[in-house]
């Protein structure tokens, strides 16, 4: 009887006994999980990211290798790059049996010297910066115009990526009652389309002080701030749909009929050719870029036709209620406002009015942050990250008054990937940049600002696993499908 039970319970030991190191293995961490949850992406982020570097080809030997070479800082580029190659092969990518799960779970595992979670979380920057392609001064409908990724055979994962970034659908309000509504600024369609959305709001939720709209000292130009006929024909109801208001096309006729009324209703002098169109950027004046056809002043000097003062106008006729106009300018006077600028800027007024005790002793406050996807997120982060600067600049967290930025917003108006890829990488951009890794500068890693290595260099070559290797790694598969 007990030899009868040694031989049924001795294949379940030596079983038991084999797997037990593998599904060990399997159930610690790998530094790319460790990463991404510091960058606060859950599994299926995780998953769509690695997802997107996959099709995007980024996982391509070459491509592979010259990201590598060209942000590293272990000392040990080589050991590296054949870390993601082993790691790749486990999850079926030269076999075209890809699985992302099992990437996610094997991916920088193994252990490399000098690599740690701050040296993946700037490579996971790195690599997202790949699908950003957009210059400094270059807008996303420019993008847009130029790049032939909208016909890219990939495009219905693209989406389902965005889709688990909550990037496409609309972002509903949590609360009934907010102390502020912030309105982003944006082109005029654009705004448009967020103050209607606005509009829907306030007849649901309570504002209880100020609506703000976020704008700033951006010049218009007639390519991007002209309404088409279905806008102008769907403002003229009295409730618009939102939802209708596509995004493009623009009307340059439109534009230009617009730009000129305000320049009339703001006494802004122009000169007898009334508009001005740049074709190289040396031609440029400072803030201004080629290709755009632009109003043209007589006094250089004077008063500008711009973003807030567009916002205004589209306020008094489009908003039932006084709405106050943030009017930011960049630091940097060769970039236009962003999102950093004027969230930066209607803190301070926030803050301003806090220490006049305008709201006598409350201490925590909501803003509804009204934007429209594939935004909504990057825009909520960028504005808390700056708030909590503020309210630290001015010792007010330390007396436990609370800022809490809350975005909501219609869902996107079209599934673009040549938009929705360059928003993907910078969402992961600000999730970066509020658990920034010390040992690389951002400058070094951004699309706009880094230098990648020059000279070409062929990728290592990786010798192929023995056959020994291949059957522990498909044990180590099968544990991997287990946990995961």
């Amino acid at each position: 009887m007990c030899r009868k039970n040694l031989l049924l319970t001795l294949p379940l030991f030596i079983i038991i006994s084999v797997s037990y190191p593998f599904i060990r293995y399997s159930l610690k961490p790998s530094k790319f999980e460790l990463a991404s949850n510091e960058l606060s992406l859950n599994k299926p982020q995780q998953e769509a990211l690695l997802n997107v570097f996959y099709l995007s080809g980024y996982f391509n030997a070459d491509k592979l290798w010259h990201d590598i070479s060209s942000f590293d800082k272990t000392g040990h580029p080589e050991m590296v790059f054949r870390s993601v190659v082993k790691s790749l092969n486990a999850a079926g990518v030269d076999k075209n049996r890809y699985n992302p799960a099992l990437l996610r779970k094997n991916l920088f595992k193994e252990e490399v010297e000098n690599m740690g979670v701050q040296d993946i979380k700037a490579w996971i920057l790195y690599v997202t910066q790949n699908l950003f392609k957009r210059e400094i001064g270059q807008e996303r409908y420019e993008l847009t115009a130029e790049s032939s990724i909208n016909q890219n055979q990939h495009t219905n994962e693209y989406i389902k990526a965005a889709e688990a970034f909550n990037m496409l659908n609309e972002v509903l309000h949590k609360k009934q009652a907010y102390d502020e509504a912030w309105i982003t600024g944006a082109s005029r369609k654009g705004l448009i389309k967020r103050i209607i959305y606005y509009n829907e709001l306030a007849e649901k939720v309570k504002i209880k002080h100020d609506t703000i709209i976020l704008t700033g000292d951006r010049p218009l130009w007639v390519e991007i701030d002209g309404l088409d006929t279905v806008t102008k024909g769907e403002l003229q109801k009295e409730k618009p749909d939102v939802d209708i208001l596509n995004l493009t096309p623009r009307d340059t006729h439109d534009g230009k009929e617009y730009m000129l009324k305000l320049a009339s209703d703001n006494k802004v002098t122009l000169n007898e050719k009334k508009f001005i169109k740049y074709e190289q950027s040396q031609e440029c004046p400072l803030g201004l870029y080629p290709g755009r056809t632009y109003l043209n002043y007589k006094d250089i000097g004077g008063k500008k036709i711009t973003e807030a003062i567009m916002a205004q106008d589209l306020a008094n006729k489009l908003i039932n209620k006084k709405v106050i106009i943030i009017d930011a300018s960049h630091k940097d006077k060769k970039r236009r406002v962003d999102t950093v600028s004027t969230g930066r800027s209607a803190g301070e007024f926030l803050i301003k009015k806090i220490f006049q005790k305008e709201f006598a002793d409350q201490k925590n406050f909501s803003i509804l942050l009204i934007s429209n996807n594939p935004y909504i997120e990057r825009q909520e982060i960028a504005i808390q990250r700056e708030i909590n600067k503020l309210l630290k600049d001015n010792a007010l967290n330390k007396e436990n008054y609370v800022i809490t930025i809350e975005g909501v917003g219609a869902a996107s108006s079209q599934k673009n990937i040549a938009v929705i890829l360059p928003e993907l990488a910078a969402l992961i951009t600000e999730k970066y940049k509020s658990n920034i890794a010390e040992k690389y500068t951002r400058e070094e890693l951004m699309y706009q600002t880094r230098k990648p290595n020059s000279t070409y260099i062929t990728a290592p070559t990786i010798e192929k696993p023995s056959i020994m290797e291949n059957i522990c790694q498909s044990i180590q598969n099968c544990a991997d499908r287990i946990i995961y």
